[in-house]
């Protein structure tokens, strides 16, 4: 069942890009110049991604009830996948603190180091949300427990994000 879940994450999240990188011209597609967004995982250092259109590739938008904020690093043509993702989801459109109590909570942290994923337990995510063109910032603490490739194994992750909003 995890694994399944997994598996439509996974599809979501690459989904998500291909909608939120579509856009030509104007800004349409994230991943801007400014954008960044740094996590630490546990007590080692913190790890910046500065977002650019290729790798990595940071997105944040705006649909209808949701907001999502995207990493995407490491991408390896061989695979056709991602070595690292990260997907943050808000049940909400509005600035402000959204804390979440479970892996099915409809707020939450899925985060991907192949082979081994990653499903947020509990944790909160702080956001200000931006018009679109202008930055989706906030921060995210959380506790992580490994549903793939690491069965069992819970991590801590925090960091903070400014991400061009596309949508």
């Amino acid at each position: 069942m995890k694994s399944l879940w997994t598996k439509w994450m996974a599809l979501l999240f690459v989904l998500s890009l291909l909608v939120s990188c579509g856009g030509g011209g104007g800004g349409g597609g994230g991943g801007g110049t400014g954008d960044t967004m740094t996590i630490t995982i546990g007590t080692n250092a913190p790890i910046t991604y500065n977002g650019n259109a290729s790798d990595p590739i940071l997105t944040a938008k705006v649909i209808t009830t949701k907001t999502y904020i995207n990493l995407a690093s490491g991408y390896s043509l061989a695979a056709s996948s991602w070595a690292k993702t990260l997907n943050i989801t808000i049940n909400g459109t509005t600035s402000g603190t959204y804390p979440f109590t479970s892996a099915t909570d409809p707020t939450g942290i899925l985060y991907s180091d192949v082979p081994n994923t990653y499903q947020g337990t509990n944790g909160t995510i702080t956001i200000a949300i931006g018009a679109v063109g202008s930055p989706i910032t906030g921060t995210f603490n959380a506790t992580l427990l490994c549903g793939t490739g690491c069965t069992g194994t819970t991590i801590t992750m925090s960091g903070s994000f400014s991400v061009t909003r596309s949508q």
